[in-house]
C-alpha cells in the first residue's frame, strides 16, 4: 500500500474515534436584558428607562444557581432588593426599591456559575433609570354627596381611635378630606356579658367622627367575641353558633340606625377565608372552605334587614393573596351554600391589595391584584347575580425601606392610579385606605400617608385632592 493509502487508512481509523469523543460544553454567558411589568415581560436596553415598581430581568444561556446569583450581583447606589427565578432558572428577576430619578447600575461578577458549575467567566454590568417625580392625574370625575367613595381604616388597637392619639388622628382624616371610617365592632366591648350592652366606646368615637362630617363603615367581627360566646376560648374564636353572630349584627344594625343615620352600611366579617381569622371550636361550623361563613352571613343578613331594613350589607371582605383559601373558590362554596345578593349580601366586598402599579396586567390566577373583584363579580353573575356591586375595602402601599417598598412620591402616584382605576368602574362604590396614620415602622405600618409624627406625605395629599374634587362640587 503506497503513502496515499496509509494516510485513507489512517483518516479511517480516526473518524470514528473522533466522532465518539465528547462534544465541547457549551459556555455559559448573559443573554437578555428585560423587565416584568406585573408578569407581562418586556425587552430593554442597557440605559432603558424602568417604571418604579417593574423588576430587572437578566437572562443567561442556562439554569443559575440562585444562592451564586445572590452572592455575585450588586446595584449602585445601593437600594434594598430581591432575586427571584423565570423561565426554568435562566432569567433572574430582581425586585428593588426605586427613587424617582436614579440611575442604577446592576454589576454581575464573573464567579456567578449555572446550575452545572459552570462560571460566566466574565462581568456584565447593565444600567438603568427611573422616570422624575411622578406627575398625579387628577380625578376622573367628581363624587358630590357619596360618603362612602373615600375611606379609611381604623382597626381598635391601642394607637387607634381608642388610643391616646384618637383625636389627633380624627382631625387628621377631617384634613385629608376623609368620608367614612372602616371600623370594628367588637363583642368582647359591646357585649362583654349576654343581653349586656355597653356602647359606650363606639358611640364616643362615632359621635366624635360625626361632628366631623365622617361616617363610618361598622365592621362586624367575627373574632373578637366573647368568650361566654365562643365556649370559653379567647381571640380570634368566633361566635360558636350563627344565630348568636346573627343577634349580634342585629343589634348592631338597630342601634346605629336609631342614633347615626348617616351611618347606613355594614359589612360583615373581616378577611374569613385567612385560617387564623375563622377559629370555631364548633365542629358543626369549623370548615374554612366558605360554607360555614354562608351559613353565618345568611342568618346575620336577615337579622340586620329585620332590624334596620333600610341598611345595606356589604361583605365578606374576602382577602386576596397569602396561602390560605384562594377568595374564589371561597366565593364559590359561598354560593353553594345558599348565598346570594339579597340574601347575604347587597354590595361585595374585598381586599385587593397590589405590591406594585395596579394598571400593571396580571393573570388571573395569581394572587394580589387589583382586578381580583371582577373575578368575584363574574362568579356572582354565573349565579345569576350580574351587575353586582363592590367596596375595596382594604388597599395600599408600603414605603418601607426594603424591595417591596416604594419611595412616598411613588406611593401617591399609585393611590392616584388606583383611585381613578375605581372611578372608571361604575360597579366600584368605594375605596378603603389601609392606614391615614400608624406609628409602626414595619411594612403594614409604613403604609401610612403620614409619618409616625403625623407629618404628611404626598400621598395624603393626594387623598385630599380626591375627596375634595366631590366636596367642591357638591357645594356649588
Amino acid at each position: 500500500m503506497g503513502r496515499r493509502g496509509s494516510a485513507f487508512a489512517l483518516v479511517a481509523l480516526l473518524v470514528p474515534l473522533l466522532g465518539a469523543m465528547p462534544a465541547q460544553p457549551e459556555s455559559f454567558a448573559f443573554s437578555e436584558l428585560g423587565g416584568y411589568r406585573g408578569n407581562a415581560y418586556v425587552t430593554h436596553r442597557d440605559g432603558d428607562a424602568y417604571e418604579y415598581s417593574e423588576d430587572v430581568a437578566l437572562t443567561f444561556s442556562h439554569a443559575v444557581d440562585l444562592a451564586s446569583f445572590r452572592a455575585s450581583y450588586t446595584i449602585s447606589p445601593q437600594t434594598p432588593s430581591s432575586v427571584y427565578p423565570w423561565e426554568y432558572g435562566r432569567r433572574i428577576a430582581i425586585t428593588m426599591r426605586k427613587v424617582p430619578g436614579v440611575t442604577y447600575t446592576i454589576t454581575v461578577a464573573p464567579t456567578l456559575t449555572d446550575t452545572d458549575g459552570r462560571q460566566l467567566g466574565k462581568s456584565i454590568s447593565v444600567r438603568l433609570t427611573t422616570p422624575a417625580d411622578p406627575v398625579i392625574p387628577a380625578p376622573l370625575r367628581a363624587t358630590p354627596d357619596e360618603p362612602y367613595r373615600y375611606g379609611v381604616l381604623a382597626h381598635p388597637f391601642p394607637f387607634s381611635l381608642t388610643g391616646r392619639t384618637a383625636r389627633r388622628q380624627m382631625d387628621l382624616m377631617q384634613r385629608a378630606g376623609v368620608r367614612f371610617v372602616r371600623i370594628d365592632y367588637c363583642g368582647t366591648q359591646i357585649e362583654p356579658d349576654p343581653g349586656r350592652w355597653d356602647w359606650s366606646i363606639p358611640d364616643r368615637i362615632a359621635g366624635e367622627l360625626a361632628r366631623r362630617g365622617i361616617t363610618e363603615l361598622p365592621i362586624v367581627e367575627q373574632y373578637c367575641a366573647p368568650k361566654w360566646a365562643t365556649g370559653g376560648r379567647g381571640y380570634p374564636a368566633i361566635w360558636m353558633e350563627p344565630s348568636a353572630y346573627a343577634d349580634f349584627a342585629g343589634a348592631i344594625a338597630a342601634h346605629i340606625a336609631h342614633r347615626y343615620p348617616a351611618i347606613n352600611r355594614m359589612e360583615l366579617f373581616n378577611e374569613p377565608n385567612l385560617h387564623g381569622w375563622w377559629s370555631n371550636p364548633n365542629p358543626q361550623y369549623a370548615a374554612r372552605d366558605g360554607s360555614a361563613t354562608g351559613v353565618y352571613m345568611k342568618a346575620a343578613y336577615a337579622a340586620v334587614k329585620q332590624s334596620a331594613p333600610g341598611m345595606t350589607v356589604v361583605g365578606p371582605a374576602l382577602a386576596d393573596g397569602g396561602s390560605d383559601t384562594d377568595p374564589r373558590k371561597f366565593f364559590e362554596a359561598m354560593y353553594e351554600s345558599g348565598c346570594r345578593r339579597g340574601v347575604c349580601w347587597d354590595v361585595l366586598s374585598v381586599h385587593n391589595y397590589r405590591w406594585y402599579n395596579p394598571t400593571f396586567s396580571t393573570k388571573p390566577s395569581y394572587q394580589n391584584q387589583w382586578s381580583v373583584y371582577r373575578q368575584l363579580q363574574e362568579i356572582a353573575a354565573r349565579h345569576g347575580d350580574p351587575s353586582t356591586h363592590v367596596m375595596l375595602t382594604e388597599w395600599g402601599f408600603s414605603t418601607i425601606d426594603s424591595p417591596v417598598g416604594f419611595d412616598p412620591k411613588v406611593q401617591a402616584w399609585y393611590v392616584a392610579l388606583g383611585f381613578n382605576l375605581m372611578l372608571a368602574d361604575p360597579t366600584v362604590d368605594g375605596i378603603v385606605y389601609v392606614n391615614l396614620y400608624n406609628p409602626a415602622t414595619d411594612f403594614w405600618g409604613r403604609t401610612a400617608l403620614t409619618t409616625p409624627d403625623f407629618q404628611p406625605l404626598p400621598g395624603m395629599d393626594v387623598f385630599r385632592a380626591f375627596a375634595a374634587a366631590g366636596e367642591k362640587t357638591s357645594r356649588r
